[in-house]
C-alpha cells in the first residue's frame, strides 16, 4: 500500500535520503518509484525529463537493473530532488600510503 505521506515533498525527501543511506541501488529505485506514484508522476515524463528511455527507467524502478550514479542522479533531478554532500559526524581514519 502506497504511503499517503509521500505526497508531502518533505516526507518524500526523508524517505529518499534513508534509501540512499541503505547503499542498495534497488532500495533507492523502489523509493523513487513510490514517490513518483504518490506524487502522480508518469514513467514517460520522468524518463523524458531525465533523458532516459522509458523502458530502461521502468526496468530500474522494478529492480530489473541497477542504475549507475549518473542515471540515479538524473532520475532524482527529474522528480525534483538533488543530491548533496554533508559532513559525517563520525570520522574515518584515512589509510596512509
Amino acid at each position: 500500500m502506497l504511503d499517503k505521506r509521500l505526497k508531502s515533498r518533505r516526507f518524500a525527501r526523508e524517505v529518499l535520503i534513508e534509501a540512499m543511506e541503505d547503499d542498495d541501488p534497488h532500495v533507492l529505485m523502489m523509493a523513487i518509484r513510490d514517490v513518483m506514484r504518490a506524487q502522480g508522476m508518469s514513467v514517460e515524463q520522468v524518463a523524458q525529463d531525465a533523458g532516459l528511455n522509458a523502458k530502461s527507467l521502468l526496468r530500474a524502478l522494478n529492480g530489473e537493473r541497477s542504475p549507475n550514479f549518473a542515471t540515479a542522479r538524473a532520475i532524482l533531478n527529474a522528480i525534483g530532488y538533488a543530491l548533496s554532500i554533508s559532513h559525517r559526524k563520525t570520522k574515518r581514519k584515512v589509510a596512509a600510503g
